[in-house]
């Protein structure tokens, strides 16, 4: 019965690591095919902190276009790192429906993001049908614990 166990454990381990990737990986794409291409220009950053005490920020972006007023956008996501600084023009996305904007980088990190959940997934995976073949946890090069 431990054995079952051990290997049930990194089963559902990987199988909501993937199903996060999976779901990332679909707002992600959805954003594209909703979105245009447009130029960004940073208007400014947010700055707040965070739960541990650090300044945590986040881009407020806004179409780099004479017109005026121009339209802006904050994401919802923060970094302890300013990605980008006050008046960066970047190249990014534009959903006129909703107004919402990303930068092409801030894109390609969510894919990332979903990339190595995928990975962690699959190897959780094959370390529970592994253990299932009477390979002790202890050689995995993951480890989960649950319950203990």
């Amino acid at each position: 019965m431990g054995k079952v166990w051990t290997a049930f454990k990194y089963l559902l381990v990987g199988a909501i690591l993937w199903f996060v990737a999976e779901a990332t990986a679909n707002m992600g794409q959805e954003f594209v095919a909703r979105s245009e291409p447009a130029p960004l220009i940073v208007l400014g950053l947010d700055t707040m902190r965070d739960h541990d005490g650090y300044t945590v920020y986040r881009p407020v972006f806004g179409l780099d276009t004479p017109a005026r007023p121009r339209p802006q956008y904050a994401p919802e996501y923060w970094s302890r790192i300013p990605v980008q600084r006050t008046g960066d023009k970047v190249a990014g996305r534009f959903d006129p429906g909703s107004g919402e904007m990303r930068s092409t980088a801030m894109i390609g990190k969510t894919g990332w993001i979903g990339t190595i959940a995928r990975l962690l997934g699959l190897l959780s995976v094959l370390q529970g049908i592994v253990i299932l073949f009477g390979i002790p946890e202890i050689l995995m090069p993951l480890r989960v614990r649950i319950g203990a």
